[in-house]
């Protein structure tokens, strides 16, 4: 498959402050980083693809907009020197979502302020500042074994960081048949790994009827961190759907935020995670409401819940839900799983421990 917890002992109210920086999105009038630093001024596709393919070229900024069609798009392998966008837009025309403009984008290197409507890489090894993606997406790209994809980029790894960006394309995988692939998306990104997810925002719907569907990261995995990010679209999966984070192993969702309706075809539905093992969810809340349409046993649905759906081994701490009473919060919880709440529709002074299980009845 691809915990240091410190347990809060006073519930200190509903004060969580989430500056979404990632809403002023791409500031034209930001000085382009080039302009310092003898960067190389870029006008068209055919400079863009000169510029990453030349090795000892300075950083460089795009200077127009700029438009190939996909007949003339092919995907550039490495980003290997800065790219400032400066508010730029790059628009791949007939786009049939079949790759990504950049394959890698390496350790070290910053691409910041594009404006596309294609994701940005496949596999970001490096940071991500400041970018949108206004292309809808039918496609997946194989990585590691796994069909993966996210609005802005395929995985994230390593020292990874993507920041205040944002996803305004729909991502429509829709029902898998596969026996041989298991089937990732992400709004931001598909598979975090160990990486950063910071100031980001989703306003895409996402449909993946398959292993996990997140608003902001479809896996996030060991050591990886989702930070103040925010989903308000409509989320639709099949297994391990979450609002913000679909599948979190050994890893940390904080101060983020879900609006969407979150919807399941089977089972482990959550409002901001749908199977937490091991790692936190902390100071995040959950205004969408939260359907599980799976395995029914005596009128219920195992594993559906306003927070998460499932939790083996992690913490849920400071964490509210404007739509629920206490007992649908979450889903199934089980091993020694802490979960502290505040339920925005009352004060509790305290902490309260849920440790067992729970099954949230569904609409059906």
């Amino acid at each position: 498959m691809r915990k240091n917890k410190k347990i809060l002992s006073k519930v200190i109210g509903l004060g969580f402050t989430f500056a979404f920086t990632a809403c002023c999105l791409v500031n034209n009038s930001q000085k382009a980083l080039a302009e310092e630093n003898n960067a190389t001024p870029i006008e068209n596709w055919s400079q863009l693809v000169m510029f990453c393919n030349n090795k000892s070229a300075n950083d460089g900024y795009l200077t127009n907009d700029i438009s190939v069609d996909i007949s003339d798009f092919t995907q550039i392998k490495t980003l290997n020197k800065n790219l400032d966008g400066a508010g730029k837009k790059i628009i791949v025309d007939n786009y049939d979502s079949s790759t990504t403009l950049f394959e890698s984008i390496q350790e070290g290197i910053v691409a910041k302020n594009l404006d596309v409507n294609l994701p940005i890489c496949t596999h970001n090894y490096g940071r991500i500042e400041n970018c949108v993606n206004n292309g809808n997406i039918t496609k997946t790209v194989l990585y590691n074994g796994y069909q993966d994809m996210g609005g802005i980029a395929v995985s994230n790894e390593g020292n990874g960081v993507i920041i205040g960006c944002a996803n305004n394309g729909d991502i429509d995988i829709g029902e898998v048949n596969s026996t041989e692939y298991r089937y990732v998306v992400g709004g931001i990104v598909g598979f975090n790994n160990g990486a950063l997810v910071e100031d980001c925002v989703n306003n895409g719907m996402i449909s993946c009827l398959d292993y996990a569907t997140g608003g902001i990261v479809g896996e996030n995995y060991p050591s990886g961190r989702v930070v103040n990010c925010v989903n308000t679209a409509n989320i639709t999966g099949d297994y391990r759907v979450g609002g913000i984070v679909g599948f979190c192993k050994d890893a940390n969702i904080s101060e983020s935020i879900n609006y969407g309706y979150i919807r399941g075809t089977g089972d482990y539905i959550g409002g901001i995670v749908g199977w937490l093992e091991g790692g936190a969810i902390l100071n995040s809340i959950n205004i969408g409401d939260i359907e599980g349409l799976g395995e029914l046993e005596d009128g219920l649905s195992l594993g559906v819940g306003d927070i998460f759906g499932y939790n083996q081994g992690g913490e849920v701490t400071n964490t509210s839900t404007t739509n629920s009473l206490l007992g649908s919060i979450y889903g199934e919880n089980t091993w020694i799983s802490i979960v502290i709440i505040i339920l925005s529709i009352a004060v509790i002074v305290g902490v309260v421990y849920l440790i067992g299980r729970s099954r949230k009845r569904t609409n059906a």
